[in-house]
């Protein structure tokens, strides 16, 4: 996601099916690009978002 941010300015991520990754991914996922870009926006979709509060500024909700 960093390669993407510095090399083609993308300003955000929809990231699909995230509660089936471990939280602990998205949440270092999200400190390092915020470091790069710090007002980059990232959309869950998930069946729990609330499990997905720290990684990420919007859900779609599937279920």
């Amino acid at each position: 996601m960093e390669y993407f941010i510095s090399g083609f300015n993308v300003d955000g991520y929809r990231c699909d099916v995230t509660g089936e990754i471990p939280i602990d991914f998205w949440k270092e996922g999200r400190r390092r690009i915020e470091a790069v870009k710090p007002d980059l926006m990232t959309l869950a979709e998930s069946m729990k978002p609330e499990k997905l509060r720290h990684a990420f500024d919007l859900y779609c909700l599937f279920g």
